[in-house]
């Protein structure tokens, strides 16, 4: 469509187009529809909530140290391996050890956190400890590291991102492990 003004032509349409574009584009960048969380950044994050002691029992100190992050998208879960060190009191030489939880993960509105779910602890194993005092250890380990690692959020949103939720009027909603991180979900708020 074109319109004639003094004698110059003016095409509409393509100018229509244009605005509408812009407008796409601009609305897109002001209310995203998701936000990714590298795995990177949420070692990074969870690192900064290690090394941390756990007493279990009268010469039970344990410390949990260097968590490594794995994402398992095929489950919609991550896993957690920590080096978990301890037991001086009671042994005559420390005991050196891992340990292996996976969960889900959901989000927290309230400290706009990524939070683990449903924490399973999968393994606890110490070198050079009998089988049978290892299973002990474990027992009561288990519960106690289950515990603490659902209370640590795993990423907090920084401020930026946090102010441009805010300003587009939108919260996070479901969370999805990737093979590269985290998808968080956005919806109008």
């Amino acid at each position: 469509m074109s319109l004639d003004f003094a004698g110059r032509r003016v095409v509409l349409a393509p100018l229509a187009a244009a605005a509408v574009a812009a407008a796409t584009g601009c609305a897109s960048l002001v209310a995203p529809d998701h936000i990714d969380v590298s795995q990177t950044r949420m070692q990074e994050s969870l690192g900064k909530r290690f090394p941390v002691a756990r007493h279990l029992a009268d010469g039970l100190d344990f410390t949990m140290a260097a968590p490594l992050l794995t994402m398992r998208p095929e489950v919609d879960r991550i896993a957690i391996e920590c080096a978990v060190t301890g037991g001086e009191a009671l042994f005559a030489r420390p005991l050196k050890g891992v340990l292996l939880a996976s969960c889900g993960l959901v989000f927290d509105p309230v400290e706009y956190s990524v939070r683990p779910s449903e924490v399973r602890v999968e393994l606890v194993r110490f070198e050079g400890l009998p089988r049978s005092l290892g299973r002990a250890v474990e027992r009561l380990g288990r519960p106690l590291a289950e515990g603490w690692l659902a209370q640590q959020p795993v990423y907090v949103l920084r401020p930026v991102d946090i102010e441009r939720l805010q300003a587009a009027g939108r919260v996070p909603d479901a969370i999805r492990v990737t093979a590269a991180g985290v998808s968080i979900a956005l919806r109008p708020g």
